[in-house]
């Protein structure tokens, strides 16, 4: 029998005063990351050209995500993600030079159980429109064969971790996200941190 596994759900964090990915070269390139639907090479700017640097992140959050080299590597050696498309985006207005990829083929999985989750879900479509907790259906993840990393089907860019996967990004200390156990997660956390400002967000040293 497949040992079970618990999940975590990812959640971008900045600062309080970051407008990443909001300030972008323009409407066209805002509606790309809003939707997810960019091609491999795709360069973002800051559209104000101004003198504001921004923080070096490991994730961002779009309904397609983009992820680091480092965070890529992780996928592929813990989680075995070595399938899914790995298309290259650039930032020029991030520092440290990271490769950044835009993630897909990531599968969608339908495992909320209903009776036990306190959450508004749509009869007509499945949509989760909000949710205090989820609780997982143990017979759904059992029969996925317990995904390294899935889409919540019916709440887009909802994304779900394995237990392995989130340790090992975890004690990597990459930045820009942090990982909720299920149990803890609900869809009213803060993706911006109060007591963290740009100038804070600079200061972290260069990865190695």
């Amino acid at each position: 029998m497949t040992k079970a596994r618990t999940y975590f759900i990812i959640q971008e964090i900045r600062a309080i005063n970051s407008a990443l990915p909001a300030q972008i070269d323009s409407a066209a390139r805002m509606r790309q990351i809003k939707t997810g639907k960019f091609e491999d090479g795709a360069v973002f700017s800051d559209k104000l050209d101004n003198d504001v640097s921004y923080v070096n992140r490991d994730y961002i959050a779009t309904p397609r995500m983009i992820i680091s080299k480092r965070m890529r590597d992780i996928f592929e050696q813990v989680g075995g993600l070595v399938d899914l498309a790995y298309d290259r985006v650039y930032f020029d207005f991030l520092d440290f030079e990271h490769e950044y990829y835009a993630v897909g083929f990531i599968p969608r999985l339908g495992c909320v159980d209903t009776d036990r989750s306190d959450a508004w879900i749509d009869e007509d479509d499945g949509s989760i429109l909000e949710a205090d907790k989820l609780v997982f259906d143990a017979e759904a993840l059992e029969e996925a064969d317990y995904p390294a990393l899935f889409d919540l089907k019916g709440r887009i860019g909802t994304f779900c971790f394995r237990d392995d996967l989130a340790a090992a990004l975890n004690a990597a200390a990459l930045e820009g996200f942090k990982l909720y156990p299920l149990a803890e997660w609900h869809d009213s956390l803060p993706a911006k941190d109060p007591d963290l400002t740009i100038e804070e967000e600079l200061t972290p040293q260069p990865p190695t």
